[in-house]
This record gives structure tokens, sequence and C-alpha cells, in this order.
């Protein structure tokens, strides 16, 4: 199939691309082109930084991995991207990993973009540029990372801002929405909650600067979240949570997560969205919400568990859920009822 025979008609034009997912099968002609030209980029960095003897590079900065890690911290713009290792197997046919659609896809933005940040590497290269970031195993990295400058949260500025936030426009008319997980000590914790609040629509997500995850989001979190920390807005709150928080009860509705049986606490399925702003603050899985934090709450609720004799024990009922787990079914729960 030719592509010129698609684009022929003035009113209408098909992308190779758009065309292929109607009908199912590649254009051979386009695919096949533009394959061939990202191969030909992938040789010319290799041919400008050298050949394989070279000794692995030293990061001095973050490391991200994967298609969609990479992807979004390339269209995020949150951070400057130093180099992008792939492994220079890709330079050939004959290789052994595939240059899929997602990979020139990449690829394509960083020759527009970073045309001489791409650096070519033997996978076992790739593999010690992981491990200098605590990556100790060997995941699959599909055929791309990034060096790329650390994540940080940004530091709330003034309560002006906050209003800002509470106002925020957003595409769907539904009121803003902010979760807080100040106990996330957990770096693959913290990747998923941020996965899930960008997949419900979460505006910003609040962490505390007392916690490690406001100095620096690592790689671990980049490929839990499946890139989401380089889309959603991280913010982090100076000194007390509790103390700060304290100016979000005039415009957000605080919404507290406790255990079962809480004094004061509803089940979940009571609690009715008004339109408010709401903001959700999440306890860590073995203590819960901090008192302070409990007692600035205007709303407290609690997800039943379903009991389950069981005959060893005498109880069968599990007193916390993981808390990636428990902020899914809290935010399906609160978008949905919006």
């Amino acid at each position: 199939m030719n592509c010129r025979l698609l684009t022929a008609a003035p009113l209408v034009r098909f992308s190779c691309r758009l065309v292929s997912r109607v009908i199912q099968t590649p254009c051979r002609t386009c695919s096949s082109s533009r394959e061939d030209d990202i191969r030909n980029y992938i040789k010319e960095s290799y041919v400008r930084i050298g050949k394989d003897a070279a000794p692995p590079p030293v990061i001095r900065g973050d490391v991200v991995y994967g298609t969609l890690p990479c992807m979004a911290a390339i269209s995020g713009q949150k951070r400057r991207v130093h180099r992008v290792f792939v492994p220079s197997s890709l330079r050939s046919r004959d290789g052994r990993r595939e240059l899929t659609y997602a990979l020139q896809d990449i690829l394509a933005t960083v020759r527009n973009v970073h045309p001489t940040a791409l650096h070519p590497l033997p996978e076992k290269y790739m593999y010690e540029c992981l491990s200098q970031c605590g990556v100790h195993e060997y995941p699959d990295h599909e055929g791309i990372a990034l060096e790329l400058e650390p994540l940080h949260a940004r530091p709330l500025i003034s309560n002006r801002e906050l209003l800002r936030i509470a106002n925020r426009d957003t595409k769907t008319g539904a009121p803003p929405l902010v979760l807080a997980c100040p106990f996330a000590q957990d770096m693959t914790n913290l990747g998923h909650l941020i996965r899930i609040a960008y997949y419900y629509g979460v505006h910003t997500v609040l962490v505390s600067s007392r916690f490690r995850q406001a100095q620096a989001i690592n790689a671990i979190a980049s490929s839990s979240s499946q890139g989401a920390v380089d889309l959603v807005d991280m913010v982090a709150v100076k000194g007390k949570l509790s103390i700060s928080l304290e100016e979000w009860k005039r415009k957000f509705r605080i919404v507290g997560t406790v255990g079962m049986g809480y004094a004061g606490a509803v089940p979940l399925s009571e609690f009715k969205h008004d339109g408010r702003p709401v903001l959700l603050i999440m306890g860590s899985e073995s203590k819960g919400i901090a008192d302070p934090l409990v007692d600035i709450c205007t709303d407290l609720v609690t997800i039943p568990a379903c009991e389950v004799s069981n005959e060893a024990t005498g109880s069968g009922v599990l007193e916390s859920l993981n808390v990636s787990v428990a902020a899914s079914i809290l935010l399906h729960h609160i978008t949905s009822s919006a």
C-alpha cells in the first residue's frame, strides 16, 4: 500500500499511523522509511561518540527508563535532558532488540529537540547506568533511558498560589482535586500513588518537605508511576503539614482516611461530593494519619472490609489496605460522585 494514494483527497489527510491503526496493517513503505531514518540517526550518533569499547558513562543526575516514563519526561518539560541512551545494536536491523513504534516516536522527538543528546551504548552499559541510580536489578528498559536533572517537588510559595490551585479550571469542569501523601516513604508506593492520581485527574500532589520524596523523586518512583511524576504538579509544603493545611480549610473540603471503627468516621459509600474542591489525605499503612492532621479534617472516611471467618485465628478482617489500592478506591468514589 502506498501512502500517496491515501492522501490524494484534497479534503481529508490521513497520517500513515492513523491508517495503520484503523486497518490494523502498518503501511510498509512509510514505516520502513521512517525506521531506516531513525536507524541512520542512531548510526550517526554512534560514530560521533565513539565505539563500544568506551567505558560506561558516569551519571551525574537521575535516570529514567522505559518508553512511557521517557516520553513523559520529554513532553512534561519539567527538567533538562542531558543524554539519551539506547542500545547500540539498534543501528542495525540484525540487532536482537526491535526498534518499536514507541521508540521511533521518542527518538524522532529527541532528534528535533535534543539532536546531540543521543548516546548509543552496549546493552550491559545501560544496566550500569541504571545501577548508578539505585536500580540494582535488571529491569526491562524497553530500549531507552534518559539521563536528566533530578526531579524535585516545588515549594508552595504563598497562600495566593493555594487559591490558584483551588480555583484552577479543569477540562472536565469538575472541582479541583488534591492528593496529600506525606507519609509515603517507599518510592515504589509513591510512584503508584502518583500514577493513580494522574489517572483520576488529580491536579496537585501534596508532600511534606520533611520527607525525602520532597527532595528528590528517583528512577524507581518514575518507573512505577509510568512517567506520571513528570506530568503531575507536585508541591512540597514547608513546616508541619497540619499547620500548613489550616489555610486550606477555607477553600477545600479536607477528607482524611482512617481505619475501621474510628470515632466520627463514616463508610466511604456515605460520602457525598458537594461540588467544593477536595483535598484527600492518605495516611501510612501502619499508623494511619497523625492526630494533628485528623483534627483539621472536615470529613473522615473509612473503606469497610468484608469480614471472612478464619478458623485458625477467629478473625478474617485485615485492618488496612495497601495505600495505593486504598487511594484508587477513594479517588474513584470521589470523582464518580462529583
